[in-house]
């Protein structure tokens, strides 16, 4: 988990993935102190070709990495 912001002690930033498709991922962002929620956002992040921009397929070792980490983050 990524540290603290500066000027803020005790705080948390977490980023799992809430839900993995096959060119797509969701993620919430949360930023929170001692408990309390400071701001919150959701965030669409799909993988697309550079050349045509149309949305592709993560590859599956990446793919599988992320799902992992969703699963983590659920139990």
């Amino acid at each position: 988990m990524p540290s603290s912001p500066p000027g803020v002690s005790n705080s948390q930033m977490a980023t799992p993935p809430e839900k993995v498709g096959s060119v797509s991922l969701k993620r919430l962002h949360e930023v929170a102190t001692r408990g309390r929620a400071l701001w919150r956002a959701q965030q669409r992040v799909v993988a697309t070709s550079l050349e045509s921009h149309c949305a592709l397929s993560w590859p599956q070792t990446l793919r599988q990495a992320l799902y992992e980490r969703h699963k983590r983050n659920l139990s």
